[in-house]
């Protein structure tokens, strides 16, 4: 849908999909690809959507294709230890020191994804279940780890109350509940 242009708020381009294949799906499950939006998790790499001009014609990506990343199945499934590859051939090995009490989110892990820059990102939780008594509890001190086209690995902590909620190309997206709000910030990574 385009927002501006004689064909701002018309549909352009559509792919019906079964909507219980992507219920349940952690932050960062799909994102940009080279020809279209990308699937992160299940069916991983697969195109969604392929890219379209406001008329609706098959158009590509305005900049570089970011890389895309995959973790292995450890990773996937407990978020405190596995590897990572970059289609641009880079691999990182991650290891997460966590509280053993920390929570077990409903919507699991998300995958490594790409930032500004070349870069890419991983988040996990390390902090205790701030919700113990409550099914999947409640998630806390979240962690980054930027993953450097040159194999390098540094982590940042992400201030109390913000979380992960995108990364791409763009940037990475962090949000936060206040009261009623939603507050937004791009995550800025200064050595």
């Amino acid at each position: 849908v385009p927002l501006s242009g004689d064909r701002a708020g018309t549909v352009v381009a559509e792919a019906p999909a079964d909507i219980n294949n992507y219920v349940e799906l952690p932050p960062a499950a799909f994102g940009h690809g080279e020809r279209g939006i990308v699937q992160r998790q299940r069916d991983v790499g697969a195109t969604a959507i392929e890219y379209v001009d406001v008329e609706g014609r098959p158009t590509p990506l305005a900049e570089a294709v970011p890389p895309f990343f995959v973790a292995d199945t450890e990773l996937q499934l407990d978020s405190l230890g596995g590897r990572i590859e970059s289609s641009a051939g880079v691999a990182w090995t991650i290891a997460v020191e966590a509280a053993p009490d920390r929570a077990h989110p409903f919507d699991g892990p998300s995958p490594p994804a790409p930032g500004s820059d070349g870069i890419g990102v991983y988040w996990t939780h390390i902090g205790p279940d701030l919700q113990p008594g409550v099914d999947f509890g409640e998630a806390s001190m979240w962690v980054i780890a930027l993953l450097a086209p040159d194999g390098s690995t540094t982590w940042w902590s992400i201030p109390d109350g913000w979380r992960v909620v995108a990364s791409d190309i763009w940037g990475t997206l962090l949000a936060k509940q206040d009261g009623q709000q939603l507050k937004l910030a791009l995550a800025e990574f200064v050595p």
